[in-house]
C-alpha cells in the first residue's frame, strides 16, 4: 500500500491547479502578460490600437512589478490582476489607496478559482501593507461582493454633450491650444494640485498621464498663462471629458473649441464631479440634462473595498473623486 499512497500524494503535491499560485511578475513576463490582457480587453472589441502596458504605464512598470501578480498553468500565464498604489488627498487628509487594474483570465482556465486567488492574494497586501481602502470598476460586481467590495454611487453628474449650444468660436481673450508637456507640465500640474479631493502626482507621473495614448489634453491661455486645461478621453479605457482643471471660463473656452472644432463620438459625456458645482451650472444653462453620475468613470459600477474603517468613513466614501488619468 506504500506505492500507491506515495503515488496519490504525489500526484496531490504536484496538481496543476493546486501549484497555481499567485506570483509577482518578472521583468521577462510583461510581454506575456500584455499579449492575455489584450486578447481580453482589445482585440476582441477591435481594438488594435491600444495597448493595455502603454495604456497604463505606472502599473506596468518596475516600481509597481511586485502589485502586478499573475497565475500559471504549464508555463503560461493564464490570470492576471494588479493593484496601482495611489494617495488620495481630501482637503488636508490623506489616504492610501489602491486601485484595481485589469482583473482577467484567459477564457480556457476560468472557474478555475485564478481570479478569486489574486483577489485574495492582493487584499492580503492591502492589509498587510496598510492601505486605507481599494478601488475598482467592474460589471460583475457580485463576484467581488463575495470578495468584501461593496458599491458605491460618487456625488457627481454626466452632462450629454450633444444638445449644448456653443458660441461659433472661442472669446478673443483666451486661446486654446493642444497640451505640450515640455512648455505647460508645470502650469497644468499646479493647476490640478488646487483640486481639493485628488491623487497626488509627482512631475514624472503627471508627465505619462497627460501624454497616454489617444487621450489628448487642452489648455487655456488668457495673457500668455495657462488657466485651464482639459482631457479629451478617446480611449478605449477612458472616455469623454473626465479631467480639468482651472477657471470655469477656461474651462468652458476649451469645450467649445472641442464641440465647434473637433470631431466626437454621439453621446460624447462630460462627467462633472462635486467639486464644480459651478460647471454643472453652465452646462444646465447651455441647455444640458444633466444625468447622476453612476460611477466616477461615467460607467460600470464603481466599488471599494475598505481596510481601515476609522479612517474611510462615509464622510469621505460620499466625497470620493477618482479623476481621468487615474481612471483604471
Amino acid at each position: 500500500m506504500l506505492v500507491p499512497t506515495l503515488v496519490s500524494f504525489l500526484h496531490f503535491s504536484l496538481s496543476p491547479t493546486l501549484m497555481s499560485v499567485p506570483h509577482p511578475i518578472q521583468a521577462d513576463e510583461l510581454p506575456e502578460v500584455g499579449d492575455l490582457l489584450d486578447s481580453i480587453f482589445r482585440r476582441p472589441r477591435g481594438v488594435t490600437d491600444q495597448h493595455l502596458l502603454t495604456d497604463f504605464p505606472l502599473v506596468f512598470c518596475r516600481k509597481n512589478a511586485r502589485n502586478s501578480r499573475v497565475i500559471k498553468s504549464d508555463g503560461r500565464i493564464v490570470s492576471h490582476a494588479a493593484i496601482w498604489e495611489r494617495e488620495l488627498v481630501d482637503n488636508e487628509q490623506t489616504f492610501k489607496v489602491a486601485i484595481v487594474v485589469s482583473v482577467a483570465t484567459h477564457p480556457d482556465h476560468r472557474r478555475l478559482g485564478h481570479a478569486a486567488s489574486l483577489m485574495k492574494d492582493l487584499q492580503r497586501t492591502l492589509h498587510e501593507e496598510a492601505f486605507d481602502l481599494g478601488i475598482l470598476w467592474t460589471m460583475v460586481p457580485d463576484f467581488y461582493i463575495k470578495l468584501g467590495w461593496e458599491t458605491v454611487t460618487p456625488h457627481g453628474w454626466l452632462v450629454p454633450m450633444d444638445n449644448i449650444s456653443c458660441s461659433p468660436a472661442p472669446s478673443k481673450d483666451f486661446k486654446v491650444e493642444p497640451f505640450d508637456h515640455g512648455i505647460y507640465l508645470d502650469q497644468v500640474l499646479a493647476l490640478y494640485d488646487q483640486q481639493p479631493v485628488r491623487f497626488t502626482r509627482t512631475r514624472d507621473e503627471a508627465r505619462l498621464l497627460f501624454t497616454l495614448p489617444k487621450v489628448p489634453v487642452w489648455v487655456a491661455k488668457q495673457e500668455g498663462q495657462v488657466v485651464a486645461y482639459l482631457v479629451d478621453g478617446q480611449a478605449t479605457n477612458k472616455k469623454g471629458l473626465t479631467e480639468y482643471g482651472g477657471t470655469l471660463e477656461g474651462i468652458t473656452t476649451i469645450l467649445n473649441h472641442l464641440l465647434t472644432t473637433q470631431p466626437s463620438e454621439p453621446g460624447r459625456p462630460l462627467v462633472v464631479y462635486h467639486p464644480r458645482q459651478d460647471l454643472l451650472t453652465w452646462a444646465t444653462n447651455q441647455g444640458a440634462m444633466p444625468q447622476p453620475l453612476p460611477s466616477c468613470k461615467g460607467m460600470a459600477h464603481e466599488m471599494i473595498y475598505v481596510v481601515d474603517r476609522d479612517r474611510v468613513t462615509p464622510r469621505i466614501c460620499k466625497r470620493l473623486i477618482v479623476w481621468g488619468l487615474d481612471h483604471a
